[in-house]
Order: C-alpha cells, then structure tokens, then sequence
C-alpha cells in the first residue's frame, strides 16, 4: 500500500502544523506499519527528512516511493500541451499545432516513464491522510484511492477567517463518487455526504480517531516541571488548541473572569495554549486587558509534545467548547490524562465525551459559569468525571482505528494489502 507523505512532513517545524491531523497521520501510519506492508509516497528531496521524523519508530520494513518532481512536472506539461493540440482547430493553426508537437516528442520519453512505472502494477491501494489524491495516482485506475475525511469547517462557518486554504478548495474539487472516503467520526461523515452529494453513501466509512498513548496520569514530579517551564501556577484551567475563531476563546475567557469575579475567586488561573492564526491573539490580549485580571489569564504560545499530558493532569480542569469539530482530539486527551472536561454539545464532541464532562452549549454564558462553578466547588463530581473519562478513553485508540481503516481497504480489493 502507497502511503501519502505530505502531511507527516508538515509536522517536521514545531508549530500549528503539528495539529491533530499531523498525529493523526502520524499514528495511524504507525499502526500500519506493524500491520501491512506500508510504502510512503514522497519526493525524492524529501525522503531525508522523513527518515529524521520517523526515526523513533521502526521503519526497517517501510519503503519509500520517492518520486522526481521534475519528471512529475514534465509529465504534467506533456498531458497540459496534448490537451492543447486536440482543441486546436484545422484551419489557421497549423504552425501552431507544428510548435506543440514538436515540444510533445521531446517530454514523451517522460510521459512513458510516468506511464509505465512500476508502482501502477505494484500496489493496490493508495492512502492520502487529509490531502487531495495526487494526479498521478488519481489517473491510475487499477489502484483503490482511499482519503480521510476530517471536517467541513469552510463550508459551514462562512466566514472572512475560514476562508478556504488552497489545499482544501483542491480536496473538496477532487472528492468523486468513485474513490473511497475514511471519516473520522459519523457527524463528519454525515456532513460531508450532505454538502458533497457527489459522494457514493456507499463508499464512505467511519473510523473514530484516538490519541497518543503518553495521555496519561502524570506523577506530580512531572506537572511541576511541565509548569514551571511555562510558569502556571499550581491550580489553573487549561484550554489548549489553535487560536481561532471557532475555537470559542473569547467567551471562554470572558466566563471565566465573570466567574472568578463573581465569586472572588483568587486562587485559579485560565491557562491558553498554542499557536495564534494571524493577529487572533492580539485580538484577545486586547479585549481583556483589564489589569485585575492580568495574571489570571496565561497564554503560553506552543507548548511541546512532552508537556501537553502533565498540563491536562495537573488542571483542576479543561476547557473545550468549541463551535465545530470534526473529531475534538483535545478533549480525549484531556480524558485519557485524568483531567475533567468541560466540553461543548455541539458537531462531533458528544460521540467523544460521553456522559463523562460537564456539556454546555458553546453559545451559553450561564452554562459555562456554571460549569467552572460546579467543578471549582464540588470535588466529588471532578473525581467522578475524572474516572469516568479515563474508563471511556480506553475505548479509543489509534490500533482500533487503524484497523478499520485496512479492514475497508481489504473489503474494497478483496485482496491481500
């Protein structure tokens, strides 16, 4: 099986690149790997570069496609020029014609080479984690496409800031009702199959994601160092991910500071982590920029790999509500760290958090503050939450969705991967 590299290669920079979709590839590349014979699709320049990321996994078994770009890009020129040739006209286009063909006979010797590789005969199945599928291989009808499918958030929140980013314009433009689509929960799946009704309802999965395994208790040692590298304070809220509109920040802090206010509440911080798009967290530097509460909200920027868990289990508790998500990683591994969530009701989230967080309309004020309130005041019910998200999160992980994902593959070539 052909595996895209793309995604993995964004998470070689230590930024927002390293999202939930970056771990996602990354895990269940993984899980291939101790499966099936898995070889990653890449370019030749970057093959270096993957074998340092992936250099703490065992990659003795996994082989690498690495194809010349510029081949690729002559080849793309050879069918553009060819395309050319066949709408130009008999009459007056002669010369014309005459030009184009003669660049076409000296890119052939490309084009037979791209025609003719030997990975067209070689693998059956081609796996891109979020990417459109690659030209070359979207015209290969002898090999099964398959692409995971995480949410449709610039289709539904349309606004300035979800404008769509290039990559998704082409993904949406190249969705078809005869490839094969993996979601990551049965909402996303649901929406897709509505805004997208090119898609075969037949040929669309669901395979719920999970997180990595270090989401897990921590010992005190370990939240200690994780918060005196970010200087937190010893009890605080912890509310991580991407910057954004639709990640529901503003009301977020501004519920929080109502309730400590309140409640003269001066003992607990609200800790914000990761990276900003644009001047987002200028935005809301600016808005609560009231000095009374200026060391009650923390922002700490990125935070490594190796202090998210001791951060989520060192919170008194989390914060995720959320407008729309496609799975809402983030709150299984606040879960599978021991931490209580706070979660929205909205999209997806429900069929990751259970009944075990407190769950609020992402647009409620008074839900929010009341659910800071019964979890600052009532230990029984954080410890409650607390074990029951841990028992609910060992019903995720990245081996369960992983094999789903080659049980459809299986299903799809009724032949060995």
């Amino acid at each position: 099986m052909l595996y895209d590299a793309t995604v993995l290669l964004s998470g070689t920079t230590k930024n927002s690149n390293r999202s939930g979709v970056f771990f996602t590839a990354l895990n269940i590349f993984k899980c291939m790997t101790d499966s099936i014979p898995v070889t990653l699709y890449c370019k030749k320049s970057d093959t270096e570069d993957l074998k340092n990321l992936l250099s703490e996994f065992d990659i003795s078994n996994v082989g690498f496609y690495a194809y010349d770009n510029i081949i690729f890009t002559l080849n793309r020129h050879y069918e553009r020029i060819k395309l050319k040739i066949n709408k130009l006209g008999e009459d007056r286009q002669y010369f014309r014609k005459l030009y184009y063909q003669i660049i076409i006979l000296g890119l052939f010797p490309f084009h037979i080479f791209m025609k003719n590789d030997i990975f067209i005969k070689k693998y059956n199945c081609f796996f891109s984690a979020i990417y459109e599928i690659p030209r070359e291989i979207a015209e290969n009808k002898g090999i099964k496409k398959f692409t995971m499918l995480h949410d449709v958030i610039p289709l539904v929140l349309q606004e300035e800031e979800y404008n769509p980013d290039l990559w998704f314009i082409k993904l949406i433009n190249s969705l078809n009702g005869n490839d094969y689509y993996i979601c990551n929960s049965e909402y996303t799946k649901q929406d897709f199959l509505k805004h997208i009704p090119v898609i075969d309802k037949n040929k669309i999965y669901t395979s719920l994601l999970a997180c990595n395994e270090k989401f897990r208790p921590q010992p005190a040692s370990v939240i200690k160092k994780s918060r005196e590298k970010y200087n937190i304070p010893e009890k605080y809220v912890f509310c991580i991910g991407n910057i954004e509109p639709r990640k529901n920040l503003e009301r977020i802090i501004r519920t929080f500071i109502k309730f400590i206010s309140e409640y003269k509440i001066n003992d607990l911080s609200l800790v914000i982590s990761g990276t900003s798009w644009t001047d987002m967290l200028e935005k809301l530097k600016t808005a609560f920029s009231d000095e009374r509460y200026k060391d009650k909200i923390i922002f700490t920027g990125y935070i490594d790999d190796e202090d998210t868990a001791p951060l989520y289990s060192g919170a008194l508790f989390s914060v995720y509500t959320s407008m729309y998500e496609g799975f809402g990683l983030p709150v299984l591994e606040a879960m599978s760290s021991g931490c209580p969530v706070v979660a929205s009701k909205s999209t997806s989230i429900p069929e990751v958090a259970g009944d075990c967080a407190i769950s609020v309309d992402y647009d409620s004020d008074e839900q929010h503050i009341e659910a800071y309130k019964t979890y600052y005041f009532n230990e029984n019910i954080r410890e409650e939450n607390r074990q029951k998200g841990l028992s609910r999160a060992k019903m995720f992980s990245w081996k369960k969705c992983t094999d789903n994902i080659i049980k459809v593959m299986k299903t799809v070539s009724e032949e060995k991967l």
